[in-house]
């Protein structure tokens, strides 16, 4: 409620100061007592339009301030929160306005803008007369009205209907995921078989990568020790043939025939790591047709999927929980 207004300077008024009582309240008076003027000085408070002929004769400016006892839940509250004022129960408007037009706004003695001072007016005091105009006729005003007479929180309202609103959202979405995703449900359900046949595991490409580089040469490998190996038999033969020869000289060649021993000794274990490293390569797990054919498989559900090889197992797990989303999109 409209609690007191203090006027200076504004027309033929230097200085008044009137307080309002609760309930209803009139000011009486014959035609040019100066009612008008009361009228025009509280719109300036609430931010109407000023004139600089308003500010009274001699003086450099009019002062208008309007003091509001608030309930507790007035919407102005929020109105001057978003703003970053602060206000409890009591509200002070005032206008400054200069004698050349110019005026100032201020709201419980912080400087604000008109714009800002003419909104917390609208939502303070509603003028009706022949040429204002009314506050009901704005239907911006009309659902407050209601839910303040039907006495319900509009804040507790608000918040019930985002909520509404967001799980509605939420709810479409997942339906029309779930749409999308029987639409793909064939394809969805081949690639993960797919997927799951070949059972890809990560860093499996690099790995055979490396086994193929090292099987391709392994061919030349055991072409070199296979040669290796023969010239080895021939050294050992042509070793017993002169241990045969020295044998014919007696006590004379003792320690020569020891030398080959040992010699011999040497060939032959160094022929049988020979022939043990041609059977690894030999007996190796896989062949290289094999291999080719594995990094064949996983580069090509990669470039299906557009992705590394190593990323397989992350799609496969991707594609089956949308599978599993349009299985049980009910």
């Amino acid at each position: 409620m409209l609690a007191g207004l203090t006027i200076s300077n504004v027309v033929l008024i230097e200085k008044l100061n009137t307080e309002f009582q609760a309930g209803f309240c009139a000011l009486t008076g014959e035609t040019g007592a100066g009612k008008s003027i009361l009228l025009d000085s509280l719109g300036l408070a609430l931010g109407v339009r000023a004139e600089a002929g308003l500010v009274r004769k001699g003086a450099e400016q009019a002062t208008v301030s309007a003091e509001f006892h608030l309930e507790k839940n007035h919407p102005i509250l929020d109105l001057l929160k978003e703003q970053g004022l602060e206000a409890d129960q009591t509200l002070v408007l005032r206008r400054v306005l200069g004698a050349d037009g110019r005026s100032r706004a201020f709201i419980n003695d912080q400087p604000v803008s008109v714009t800002l001072l003419r909104q917390a007016g609208a939502l303070l005091v509603e003028i009706h007369g022949q040429f204002e105009t009314q506050g009901l006729l704005d239907a911006a005003t009309h659902r407050a009205i209601l839910d303040d007479y039907a006495g319900l929180d509009a804040k507790e309202l608000t918040g019930l209907w985002d909520k509404w609103r967001a799980a509605e959202t939420a709810l479409r979405e997942a339906q029309e995921n779930a749409k999308r995703a029987k639409a793909e449900e064939d394809y969805l359900r081949a690639a993960v078989d797919d997927l799951d046949e070949l059972n890809p595991k990560p860093g499996e490409e690099e790995k055979l990568a490396g086994l193929r580089s090292r099987l391709m040469r392994r061919e030349q490998s055991l072409e070199a020790l296979s040669a290796a190996h023969e010239g080895l038999n021939e050294a050992e033969s042509t070793l017993n043939a002169v241990w045969r020869t020295l044998e014919k000289a007696g006590d004379d060649a003792k320690k020569l025939l020891e030398g080959l021993d040992r010699a011999t000794v040497e060939i032959r274990e160094v022929s049988s790591q020979v022939q043990g490293l041609s059977s690894d390569l030999e007996d190796n797990e896989y062949s290289l047709p094999e291999i080719d054919d594995r990094l064949f498989a996983l580069r090509g559900q990669a470039r299906k999927h557009g992705c590394v090889p190593d990323e397989l197992p992350r799609v496969r797990d991707e594609l089956a929980a949308r599978l599993s989303l349009a299985e049980r999109q009910e």
